[in-house]
């Protein structure tokens, strides 16, 4: 029978820190009452009865998972990084994927289309993307870095927006206390670009992968407290889960280490490693030979003896044997190359003399691929040989930039299932006002591809721009600017995605918790004011130019004595009164004030021209019996 375990009461407040450690603190609850529902056999869906099975061994140990030992713990951590930093095929996939990232757009898209949810998006935005220490690039590097290693943590850090101040940046004075050693002690007061009083993010701060000491774990395997032994005192730091970001590729048990992207080419990198280390030392061999050292007989004549190397009981002997090896061994050639032989002793290099069997530069390109392709990044290998083509460069460069955006999305939930609702709740903000991260698209769109496919669309007799959303994102996928699309339904959108920040309030105005704002007007009102003005000075055109069209279409009784009217049917002109003639001028929706009206053709059809796009009139003439016209109507097609 199982048996039934209590809910972990969790980190106390302090490890949790701040508000939120409050929160979560006060959040987590006991076993369920009597009262609460139960399945059968009464047991709770409050309760558990499993754990996720993650190798450790105690309440603080490291993670077991890696079945490698030079890859588990710090060890692993300090391999990566030398794949990383020595390996050039992952070095240049990493530097591909870390610039790919932090040229996307990013913004918040508020909850709902009220202003309250605008402004409580522009907030969110100005705290992460404009008011940090860190710009959002570098701060998405240090995030990034969970790709080589598997995870990163980032450790906030919360300040309160009141201005600048009279904050000067400048190093700490001679004399200023230190931390343990460390270094200055940070000063409490961090300036902002905003003085709302608001509470926003002061920095998210890395804290390095190769730093790992332990994990401390609850009861259910869940990993709360990092363990960080880091230079310069080395000593242990204990840094709770609650007061960091935790990023990580990919999260199997729970795992918090993640799992490096790098860990299916570290086989090749680790056999590619040694074949180089044997291919340096085969070239220097072959280049100078392969050193000896001959013993010469005896020169009897002279009564030379020559000494007996080879006799294990002297220990003479022994140690002239030992330095002979060591000489064999350590000649090169350099600029201090030379040797100083007895007599007895013949220094010679022996050359190989023909090439070896295997093709080190084969097996060598062999294992690269193999570290390309385990992440999916083998385009890079396209152009330096002789295969390939340029229909299969674009399907693997799409692989590889979909996988990026996965990790993207990765960054996004993280922010909004934490970052957000933290920041929110330290500012009294309601969370059904919480804005949701958007991030653009890590490949750029083939303009001409996009071309071809909107104009085959525009074929059918669909016209794919005709919304604004249609519009922007075309604009957007050109690189063209979009300020000049407008959107009539909603034109207070928090943010673009042209940009890589959201269009935050830059006034410093202060924003009370229900989203209003107050003090001097922002500088996003005094943008719409100008537009409302411009919409008001573009209707008064926009009417005038109604007028003058309606004035040249509008049909008025006859004057009391009209002049005749030439209609050309057929051949043979006719000549009819106005007074028998009623024409139904075409039902047209004018969008550009150009119009020109042409009426030379009948009755087989008419052409208008609307802001410069032909449309064509069919023209109906209804004659009696005596064939005269009683009747015109146009009908536009």
């Amino acid at each position: 029978m199982a048996t039934r375990r209590k809910v972990s009461k969790g980190p106390t407040p302090d490890e949790l820190g701040g508000l939120q450690g409050r929160a979560e603190a006060a959040a987590v609850t006991g076993p369920p009452s009597p009262s609460e529902p139960t399945g059968g056999g009464g047991q709770s869906g409050f309760d558990t009865y499993g754990i996720s099975g993650l190798t450790r061994y105690g309440t603080v140990s490291r993670v077991y998972e890696e079945f490698l030992r030079e890859l588990q713990g710090p060890q692993g951590m300090k391999s990566y990084r030398e794949m990383y930093d020595n390996c050039p095929i992952v070095g240049a996939i990493m530097f591909a994927a870390m610039h790919l990232c932090r040229k996307v757009s990013f913004r918040f898209r508020p909850a709902n289309p009220s202003p309250e949810a605008r402004k409580v998006a522009d907030f969110v935005g100005s705290v992460i993307f404009d008011d940090m220490e860190s710009a959002w690039p570098d701060t998405l590097s240090e995030i990034l870095t969970m790709l080589p290693f598997g995870w990163a943590g980032l450790e906030f850090r919360m300040k309160r927006r009141m201005g600048m101040g009279d904050y000067i940046l400048r190093p700490p004075a001679l004399g200023t206390q230190a931390v343990g050693g460390v270094g200055y002690q940070v000063p409490d007061f961090s300036p902002s670009r905003f003085s709302d009083g608001l509470i926003g993010f002061r920095s998210w701060s890395l804290r390095s992968q190769e730093t790992l000491f332990m994990w401390e774990f609850d009861e259910d395997s869940n990993a709360v407290v990092m363990q960080q032994m880091a230079p310069p005192d080395y000593r242990i730091r204990r840094v709770p889960l609650s007061k960091m970001f935790l990023f990580r590729t990919q999260v199997a048990k729970n795992n918090p280490e993640g799992r490096s992207v790098l860990r299916n080419a570290w086989t090749s990198y680790y056999m590619k490693k040694n074949l180089q280390v044997f291919e340096g030392i085969g070239i220097e061999r072959d280049l100078a030979g392969y050193p000896m050292i001959q013993i010469e007989k005896p020169d009897m004549s002279n009564n030379l003896p020559v000494p007996d190397i080879w006799n294990p009981k002297d220990t003479d002997m022994v140690a002239l044997l030992a330095q002979m090896k060591k000489i064999v061994r350590s000649v090169r050639r350099d600029e201090q190359e030379g040797i100083v032989m007895p007599w007895w002793a013949k220094f010679t290099l022996v050359s190989t003399g023909s090439r070896r069997s295997f093709d080190t530069n084969a097996i060598i390109g062999r294992y690269d691929q193999r570290i390309a392709m385990s992440m999916m990044a083998d385009f890079i290998m396209l152009g330096h040989e002789a295969v390939g083509s340029k229909a299969l460069a674009a399907t693997k460069i799409s692989l590889f930039t979909s996988a990026l955006s996965s990790f993207l999305d990765v960054v996004k939930a993280i922010i909004d299932r934490q970052a957000t609702p933290m920041l929110l709740q330290f500012n009294g903000i309601p969370q059904e006002l919480a804005p949701a991260l958007e991030h653009g698209d890590v490949e750029s769109i083939n303009i001409q591809e996009l071309g071809d496919f909107i104009s085959k669309l525009a074929g059918t007799g669909f016209n794919p721009l005709s919304g604004f959303d249609a519009q922007k994102a075309v604009m957007e996928a050109a690189r063209l600017p979009t300020s000049d699309i407008r959107d009539p339904n909603d034109p207070d959108v928090s943010g673009d995605l042209g940009d890589s920040t959201s269009d935050n309030n830059r006034s410093g105005a202060p924003v009370d918790p229900q989203g209003t704002t107050t003090g001097s007007p922002s500088v996003l009102t005094a943008k719409f004011a100008a537009m409302e003005k411009e919409l008001a000075e573009f209707g008064k055109g926009f009417n005038q130019m109604a007028s003058d069209v309606k004035k040249h279409f509008d049909m008025k009784p006859p004057p009391p004595q009209p002049q005749p009217v030439t209609i050309h049917h057929h051949a043979a002109p006719v000549t009819v009164a106005p007074a028998e003639v009623t024409v139904h001028p075409p039902n047209i929706q004018i969008h550009q004030p150009d119009v020109h009206h042409q009426t030379t053709v009948e009755p087989a059809e008419v052409n208008i021209h609307v802001g410069g796009e032909k449309k064509v009139v069919k023209r109906t003439v209804e004659r009696d019996a005596a064939n005269r016209i009683t009747s015109i109507k146009d009908e536009v097609e």
